[in-house]
Order: structure tokens, then sequence, then C-alpha cells
């Protein structure tokens, strides 16, 4: 093949993924009015939702959903997949019981299909977006269609993919217009020439912005390695200990930002004479800046990010969270006991959460 049809074939096809870009982006944008979403009783019980009671608000939305509401199945779907600790209402329920709960109740062979695959299915745009971006490949015309639909934050898994395996033009076009705020540190650590801790340096440069910047009289190169190792990994893998010259620029955006409310609220909550070491902890515990902005509105076009954010639900999910993650080995990220010798309040509420079945049950 002669390098003139080649050129013209790498031209065509970047033609015809403009257009399938576009015609994705065009139907996304054009069913952001989703059916369903305005019905009463689904409004009610968003709001008793995000006011973290499970139990007189999952039933409701799952009526709506087998009664057809497109809005409430998809809702109900990605409730199911974003949140990574249960509640003690659905810990209570049996397998059976949550499946019942979740998902389409007409079963597929030995599977019962998501409300999203259902409605994929049947022709939803927004449901096909969302079950793209859940598949581990480099895919901008699925990033740039669900920021078009309004799902920003759904961005987070393709955008992170991209970053880790896209080119040097694909991690440029995150940076154009593509990633969110709190993802671009993420894509930025990506770039060439590779670094050490590189994600955890470039949170901490993102950090800067929500306060005054630190000053130091002498090479702090320990304790930079020690608050970007935190911010990639958490607790135990790095420290932001009072004498880190970096202990205020976590600080601040811990108590300033938009992304670290659910934690500042938590901790306002809990303990109010202890929120800034409360706040620290916490975010270790849940696996540093990385893992604490994945806590989002499960879907924007009915719960707006700052909406969320802002909730009782959020603030629950980031305790629950931060609790009930355990190590990859299995065991604990941290005892009780060193949890408290940072902050005795948040271990207090830490070791209530762990009474959670769940986290038990997967004891070493």
């Amino acid at each position: 093949m002669t390098v003139e049809k080649t050129k013209i074939i790498e031209s065509l096809m970047l033609i015809a993924l403009f257009l399938i870009t576009s015609l994705i982006s065009f139907t996304a944008a054009s069913d952001s009015v989703i059916e369903g979403s305005e019905h009463p009783d689904l409004h009610e019980a968003i709001e008793i939702w995000l006011q973290n009671n499970d139990e007189n608000s999952l039933p409701t939305i799952a009526k709506l959903a087998r009664d057809g509401n497109t809005a409430a199945r998809l809702l109900l779907s990605r409730i199911e997949r974003t949140e990574r600790a249960p509640s003690s209402y659905l810990e209570s329920l049996t397998i059976k019981q949550q499946k019942a709960l979740f998902r389409n109740p007409e079963n597929k062979g030995v599977f019962q299909p998501s409300w999203m695959l259902t409605e994929a299915e049947s022709g939803n745009s927004i449901a096909a977006l969302f079950l793209s971006s859940y598949v581990p490949r480099v895919d901008l015309a699925t990033i740039h269609a669900l920021r078009q639909a309004g799902e920003f934050e759904a961005t987070d898994h393709p955008v992170r993919i991209a970053a880790l395996y896209g080119d040097i033009k694909i991690k440029k076009a995150l940076l154009d217009e593509l990633a969110t705020p709190q993802m671009r540190p993420f894509v930025i650590s990506q770039l060439p020439p590779a670094k050490p801790i590189a994600d955890g340096l470039a949170a901490l440069e993102y950090m800067k912005q929500f306060g005054q910047k630190y000053s130091h009289t002498k090479d702090i190169e320990y304790e930079t390695k020690a608050a970007a190792r935190f911010l990639a990994l958490g607790i135990p893998y790095g420290d932001v200990s009072r004498t880190n010259p970096w202990r205020s620029v976590v600080s601040n955006w811990l108590m300033y930002s938009t992304e670290a409310a659910p934690i500042r609220k938590t901790c306002e909550a809990h303990c109010a004479n202890d929120v800034e070491e409360c706040g620290i902890t916490l975010l270790g515990l849940t696996g540093g800046y990385y893992e604490a902005i994945r806590l989002d509105s499960p879907m924007e076009n009915l719960i707006s990010q700052s909406t969320f954010l802002h909730s009782e639900r959020a603030a629950a999910q980031a305790l629950r969270r931060g609790a009930l993650i355990r190590a990859e080995h299995g065991g604990e990220i941290a005892s009780i006991q060193q949890i408290a010798h940072r902050s005795q309040c948040l271990a207090k509420w830490v070791k209530l959460e762990r009474q959670s079945t769940m986290y038990q049950a997967t004891r070493n």
C-alpha cells in the first residue's frame, strides 16, 4: 500500500470518527431530559436517598423502574455501580433481595440484567454511553459525548484509562477540554518524561490554588515525597504530619474545595473540635486524593454534583468508604489504635462503621 493511499485511509477514518462522535453527542444531548425524571414519586425518593435513607427511598425507585420509568432505571443502576460501601439497610438484604431491588426481574439465563443494559438494548443513548464508559479502552468519543449529555463526573474512569494508555495527542486533548478540573492532575502526571510519584506531586500542585502557598527555608525533599505518596496512595504509604510544610496546602484543599465537601462535612458533623486531623486521616484511609474525588453524583441529569457533594448521603458515604476499605492483602489499612493516634474522634466513628457485616466477613 502506498503512502498516499495510507494517508487517504487515515483521513477517512478520522472523518468517520468525527461523524460518529458528533452523532453520539447530538443524540445524547437531545435525550438529556430523561423520560420519567419529572415523576413526583421519583423526586421525593431522591430527596430521601440524599438524606442517607436507603430503606425509604430505594424500594420506591425500584418500583418505578419495574413500572417502566426510565429515569428510575438509570439512577438505580448507577447507584448500584458507584456505591462501594453499603449502608446497613443494604447489608441486611440477601444477595437475592439486593438483585431484586436493583435489577430487571426478567432473568436472561443465569444472569439478572441491570436496568442500564435493558435500557441500552432498547435504544437509550445515555444508557449506551454509561455502558461504554465502563469498558477499559481509550475512547475520547465517549468522554466527549458524556460531557455533551451533562454527565461530567461519569468521565472519570474513561479519562483515567485514556491518560494511562493514550499517546501524547490523547493526553493533550484531555487537558485541552475533556478532563474535569479535579482529574487534570492525573493526566498531567502521565505526561512524559516519567517521574517518580508524579501523580502525588501533580495533586500537590493542584491543591496550591486553595490557599496561600507555603514557605520554607530548608530542603524538604523527604517531606514532599511523603506528602506525594499520601495523596497518591493514602495511608500507610505516605504522611502529612503537622510538621510537614505541605500540611497547610492539603488542609486548605480539604477545607475549601468542592470535591472535598463530603469529607469536610463528615468531620464537621462528627468531630467539630478536630476537623483538620479528622479530614486528613479520613483522606488517607480513603486512599488519597484520587480515590476521594471518585465520590460523585451517580447521575448528574437527576442529581447535580453540587447537590450530591453537600448532602448527608455523600458525607455518610465518605465515612463508610474510608472506614470499610481494606488493604489489598485483605487486612486493615490502619487499626483503630493507629487511627486514634491521629484522630481519636474519627477512630470512634470508624470503629462503629467497622461493625459492618461485610467488613467483618472479609477479615483474614
